[in-house]
């Protein structure tokens, strides 16, 4: 499996196998035939089939309907892949990409679930590594829209990276659940995905950290996550958004 970084976070193949197996045999019928695999995403091809995903699956996220509210879903669409794009530069290069998949399968369009994460030796993004990134990307769809509320928003969304860092001032050493995604809900894949992530903390004694908008709460909260901080995102004055940066202890799944 290719690095692109020295300081590249790798799931173990042994816990892998060790999770796949577990839900072939005791996951039901639905499951048997799945398994998990960390992506290789030193191929660009694999990085676009990651952020076309994304961006997919974030249409009708809570959050990014709010950056984007107003806008045609074309746009709505092309500025959540920049924004998967923004935050992927750093997953790409020191993160890890898990994906629940049809065993063998590598069409990316079969994948049930997808996970994006930081392992505990993950840094923050720093303002020059921001720089670059946005550099590299161009200016957002957002700007050439023309429209200035989804600008502000878009501005706005940066706050969620200061109740991160307040996170891991507090905590330390932690994962990252940077996203999770699902194309077709209601089938238990993204419960998979967590119950997976959450044997990694139990082993690692390390807690996961995400953020979430209030839509997606309660859903979390049933996998043993709890709010550590609420920001009200202000677009608005008739459509504020809440996002939650929430954590799992380990062994609380």
């Amino acid at each position: 499996m290719g690095c692109a970084s020295s300081r590249k976070y790798a799931v173990s193949t042994e816990q892998l196998s060790e999770r796949t197996k577990l839900l072939q045999s005791s996951g039901g019928r639905k499951f048997e035939h799945l398994e998990f695999v960390q992506l290789d995403c030193t191929k660009q091809s694999t990085k676009d089939q990651v952020l076309d995903y994304l961006a997919e699956s974030f249409m009708r996220e809570g959050f990014m309907s709010w950056v984007h509210e107003g806008l045609d879903d074309s746009v709505k669409l092309e500025g959540i892949r920049y924004m998967q794009a923004f935050v992927m530069y750093k997953i790409f290069r020191e993160g890890a990409v898990i994906v629940l998949r049809p065993a063998g399968d590598e069409d990316a369009k079969n994948w049930c679930c997808l996970a994006t994460i930081m392992g505990p030796e993950g840094k923050l993004r720093s303002t020059w590594e921001s720089i670059k990134t946005g550099i590299r990307l161009g200016k957002p769809p957002q700007y050439v829209a023309g429209r200035e509320e989804s600008r502000k928003r878009l501005d706005a969304s940066g706050l969620v990276d200061e109740v991160h860092a307040r996170y891991m001032a507090q905590y330390g050493r932690h994962y990252y659940l940077q996203n999770i995604a699902v194309l077709s809900g209601g089938k238990g894949y993204g419960g998979c995905m967590l119950r997976f992530l959450a044997s990694m903390s139990s082993n690692t004694g390390h807690p996961i950290y995400l953020e979430s908008c209030e839509a997606n709460r309660r859903l979390y909260e049933k996998f043993g996550y709890t709010v550590v901080e609420t920001l009200q995102m202000q677009g608005s004055a008739s459509s504020p958004c809440d996002m939650h940066g929430m954590q799992a202890l380990p062994g609380k799944l």
